[in-house]
């Protein structure tokens, strides 16, 4: 019994842990991921991971290219 309540104890600690690191998109880092995949939003497609790295070392987003992949998707490719 005291392993069972051990276990959930560590998954608590993981998900606080986890939500702890999320990081906000900020306005200026929307606009630029905006303009720059404006084409690919327009035709409810993704970029590939070379795309969005290619636009990380050029915009300076300290990001990674999942972060993007997924901001694109979740707020621009949905519905």
């Amino acid at each position: 019994m005291p392993n069972a309540v051990n276990h959930s104890r560590q998954n608590i600690q993981r998900k606080k842990t986890h939500n702890g690191n999320h990081k906000k998109w900020t306005d200026e880092e929307r606009d630029k991921v905006a303009i720059y995949f404006a084409a690919d939003i327009l035709h409810k497609r993704l970029p590939g991971k070379a795309t969005i790295e290619k636009f990380l070392a050029e915009s300076g987003i300290a990001r990674s290219w999942t972060n993007v992949k997924d901001y694109l998707r979740n707020q621009h490719l949905r519905g």
